[in-house]
C-alpha cells in the first residue's frame, strides 16, 4: 500500500476512534440520576461531593463557603479543506480548574485556570461584593460587558464556536466593573433590564493575553430591554459600546478562525500600527417562545489612525434553534443571555439549530480577508451540565492574502461542567 494511502487510512481510523471516543464518554457522564455523596455533615463542616456541582464545603461559624469545579470540552474535527490546511482529529478544547469562595452572603470570589498546553493561563480571577441582590460590584479579570455572544459562557453554546464577528469584543480583560438589573412597566408590566459598565486594561495588565494583541486603556457597556420575560417566554433587545485608547507604539490585531477550535487563521488583519483608539459598537436581540429560540446581533469596530486611512470592520449573525423534546432554553437574568437546557425525560432533551454569520476585515488599505458561514447542529442533552453537540459548518471565505477558500468542516463536541 503506498505511503500516502496509509495515511489517509491511518487518519479515518482516528476520526472513528475520536467519535465513538467522544460518544462513550458522553453516556458514561451522564446517568439519568444525578450523585451525591456527604463525605462530612457535621453542625460546623459540611462537605459534599456532586457530580454536577463539584466539591463543596461550608464551614460555620463564619460563613464560609467553597466550591471545586471545572470544565472539560473535547472535540473531534474532521475538514474537508480548500485551500488551507486543516488537520483532522481529536483535541481538548477547553480544560478548565476553578475556585470559587464566598464570604456571608455579600462577598465572594473565583480563581480560574484554563490547564490546556494550547491556552494555558489564568481566566476568571476576581472578588466581587454584593451591595444588594440586584448589584454586583466586581475587580480583577473578567469578560468585558460588551456583546451578547461573548458574555455568554462557553458551557452554555448550542453549537460548538461563538460565531464569526464575535472576534470585535474584547473579552477578557482587567479592570473594575458594576453590573445591575431590575423590572420596570415601561411598555410591559413584567418587563425586564439589565446595564453593565467595565473600566480595564488588558488582561493581567500583558498584551500577549489579550485578543486583540494590544496594549491599552478602556471602557465597555452592554444594556438589555426585555418587554416580555416570563416562563418559557422571552424578547429582548440590547445595545453595547467599548472604547480601548491604545498604548503608544502598541499594534491592534484582529484574527478569526472559520467557527474551528482546531482550524487554522483564515482572517487576519495582522498587526496594525499607528491605531490610536478602537471603538466598537454593537446591537443584539433575542427571543424564546417555548423551545423555539432565536438570537442576532450585528458588530462593528472604527479604529482611528492619526497618519493613515481609518479602516471599520464590522460582522452580524443570526442564529435559529428548537428543541424536539419540548424543553426550553434558560434565560440567565443576571447577565442577559440564553443558558443551558435541563431535559425532562430520561434519555435527555434533544435540539436542533441553524445558524448564518459574516465578518468583513477588509477596509481602506487593510486587507484581513472576509468570510460567510453557514452551520447546522443536533445537540443531545442528558442533563443540564452534559452534552454531545455535533455541527456542519459550511464556510466561503476571501482570506487575508485575497484567495478564495471554501472549507467543510463536521465536528463533534463533548460537554461536561460543574
Amino acid at each position: 500500500m503506498p505511503c500516502h494511502e496509509r495515511r489517509r487510512v491511518a487518519a479515518r481510523r482516528r476520526r472513528r476512534a475520536g467519535a465513538w471516543g467522544l460518544l462513550a464518554l458522553f453516556l458514561w457522564a451522564a446517568p439519568s440520576a444525578a450523585a451525591t455523596l456527604d463525605l462530612v455533615d457535621t453542625t460546623d463542616l459540611r462537605v459534599r461531593l456532586s457530580d454536577r456541582q463539584g466539591i463543596r464545603i461550608r464551614v460555620r461559624p463564619p460563613d464560609l463557603r467553597f466550591r471545586i469545579g471545572g470544565r472539560l470540552h473535547l472535540d473531534a474535527s474532521f475538514f474537508d479543506e480548500d485551500r488551507a490546511r486543516f488537520d483532522d482529529g481529536f483535541h481538548v478544547r477547553r480544560g478548565r480548574a476553578y475556585l470559587w469562595m464566598s464570604f456571608g452572603e455579600r462577598w465572594s470570589a473565583k480563581v480560574e485556570r484554563e490547564l490546556t498546553s494550547r491556552r494555558a493561563g489564568w481566566r476568571n480571577v476576581w472578588l466581587r461584593y454584593r451591595p444588594s441582590s440586584s448589584v454586583a460590584v466586581q475587580a480583577g479579570n473578567f469578560i468585558a460587558p460588551f456583546s451578547l455572544a461573548s458574555v455568554a459562557s462557553s458551557n452554555d453554546q448550542v453549537f460548538a464556536e461563538r460565531p464569526l464577528p464575535t472576534i470585535i469584543a474584547p473579552s477578557y480583560q482587567t479592570g473594575l466593573g458594576i453590573r445591575t438589573r431590575g423590572r420596570t412597566s415601561l411598555l410591559a408590566d413584567h418587563g425586564r433590564w439589565t446595564w453593565a459598565l467595565a473600566g480595564y486594561i488588558e488582561s493581567f495588565g500583558d498584551a500577549q493575553n489579550d485578543r486583540h494583541r494590544s496594549g491599552h486603556t478602556g471602557v465597555a457597556t452592554r444594556g438589555t430591554f426585555a418587554p416580555v420575560s416570563g416562563h418559557r417566554r422571552l424578547a429582548q433587545i440590547g445595545a453595547s459600546f467599548d472604547y480601548e485608547s491604545l498604548d503608544a507604539k502598541s499594534r491592534f490585531r484582529l484574527s478569526s478562525r472559520p467557527e474551528a477550535g482546531s482550524g487554522p487563521s483564515l482572517l487576519n488583519t495582522g498587526r496594525l500600527s499607528g491605531v490610536d483608539r478602537a471603538i466598537s459598537v454593537g446591537v443584539e436581540g433575542a427571543g424564546l417562545l417555548g423551545p423555539f429560540w432565536l438570537e442576532g446581533e450585528y458588530l462593528q469596530t472604527w479604529l482611528a489612525r492619526p497618519d493613515r486611512p481609518d479602516p471599520t470592520f464590522h460582522g452580524w449573525y443570526v442564529q435559529a434553534g428548537y428543541l424536539l423534546t419540548g424543553e426550553s432554553r434558560r434565560a440567565v437574568r443576571s447577565t442577559a443571555v440564553l443558558g443551558s437546557v435541563r431535559p425532562r425525560h430520561r434519555l435527555g432533551a434533544l435540539g436542533v439549530a441553524t445558524r448564518y454569520s459574516t465578518v468583513d476585515l477588509d477596509d481602506e488599505t487593510v486587507t484581513g480577508g472576509h468570510a460567510h458561514a453557514f452551520s447546522v447542529g443536533l445537540a443531545w442533552y442528558l442533563r443540564e451540565n452534559v452534552r454531545l453537540v455535533a455541527d456542519y459548518v459550511r464556510v466561503r471565505a476571501i482570506d487575508s492574502r485575497q484567495r478564495p477558500d471554501d472549507p467543510r468542516i463536521v465536528q463533534l463536541r463533548f460537554v461536561l461542567f460543574f
